[in-house]
Order: C-alpha cells, then structure tokens, then sequence
C-alpha cells in the first residue's frame, strides 16, 4: 500500500491509512482511538522504545480481511487461480479437487 505521509502535530507520522502514536496518546484516548479505527479503517501503530514495547491496533474488520488474505495466499489457491489464468476451459470441480489434494 502506498505511503502518503506528512508531519502529524499529535505525534510522529500519519497518512490516510497508517498513524503512529504513543503509548500515553494511546491510554489517554483508548475509547476515541477505537471509534478512530472502526470509522476511517486506519491502522495505529503505537510506538514504544523498542519493538518488544510496541503494538499495531487494527479494527476487527481489519483484522478478518487480513487472516483471509493470509489464509489464501498460505493454502495456495491464489497460486492456483493464477496458473489458470489464461486458460481456454477451466472445470470449476477438477480445480476444486486439485486445490484440496483429492
């Protein structure tokens, strides 16, 4: 995903999708940053003073549209919709069985 970031007054750096904030931003305004995330689908990075004190909030929308895209490209059926690509005739059941190792 692209990068459009410019100088945050709050904290560090923010763009349309991605913010970083402080751990004290982030226990002085927990329920606000919340309500943040859900309506403007933003990523908060809450950056500590090393990455063991650090964490990544993200809505649970988020978070579900993000084990769906690991669980595609971890079992392979993104690597296999792209092989058949350009194919003349695909059928759908032999594809299927052939994804799932029957």
């Amino acid at each position: 995903m692209p990068s459009i970031r410019k100088k945050d007054n709050e904290d560090s750096e923010k763009d349309i999708f991605y913010k970083t904030i402080k751990p004290n931003t982030l226990r002085k305004n927990l329920y606000k940053i919340i309500d943040e995330i859900n309506r403007d689908y933003r990523v908060i990075y809450v950056k500590g003073s090393d990455d063991s004190k650090s964490a990544v909030l993200l809505s649970k929308k988020g978070f579900d549209a993000f084990r769906e895209t690991y669980a595609v490209l971890a079992n392979g059926q993104l690597a296999a919709s792209l092989e058949r690509e350009n194919d003349e005739f695909v059928d759908i059941d032999t594809m299927i069985q052939e994804i799932e190792g029957k």
